[in-house]
């Protein structure tokens, strides 16, 4: 339903709600996600939000909050499945990238993994540790290609 309900920027600032005016339309849902607006600011706007029952709709609410954190941590982990058969260079200096443990360094340094496939079976590996070398080697790239 939260889905399903949806009000312009326009329509919102009518309502009395808070949104950046920027045409985009946004669902209940979305607008459950600002600091600003709370369930029964919404069910100001739509009635029938009243016949969700409290405890469902303080989930609904945390649900809200963390969706957009959610979306991103699963757009990373998409990022990482779509890479993981990149080659990662021979001799990679992973001492000189920023906000890898030093232990974590020093297995790179060790094992020289050749795909990042490899890299992410090494232990004590993390998701936050590959997107760093992810972004080192696009770096790289980038640096080739503008040459």
């Amino acid at each position: 339903m939260l889905d399903r309900l949806g009000l312009s920027p326009s329509a919102a600032r009518v309502a009395g709600l808070t949104v950046r005016q920027d045409g985009v339309r946004r669902s209940a849902f979305e607008l459950l996600s600002y600091r600003e607006i709370s369930p029964q600011d919404l069910q100001t706007v739509w009635p029938e939000l009243a016949t969700i029952d409290k405890s469902s709709m303080d989930q609904l609410h945390i649900d809200a909050c963390y969706a957009v954190y959610l979306e991103r941590q699963w757009a990373d982990v998409e990022a990482v499945r779509r890479d993981e058969r990149r080659e990662i260079p021979a001799g990679l200096n992973y001492a000189s990238l920023p906000g890898l443990s030093a232990e974590l360094r020093e297995k790179l340094s060790k094992q020289q993994p050749a795909t990042i496939a490899q890299a992410q079976k090494i232990e004590g590996m993390t998701p936050a540790a590959i997107l760093i070398v992810l972004s080192a080697l696009r770096k790289k790239t980038e640096r080739r290609l503008a040459g």
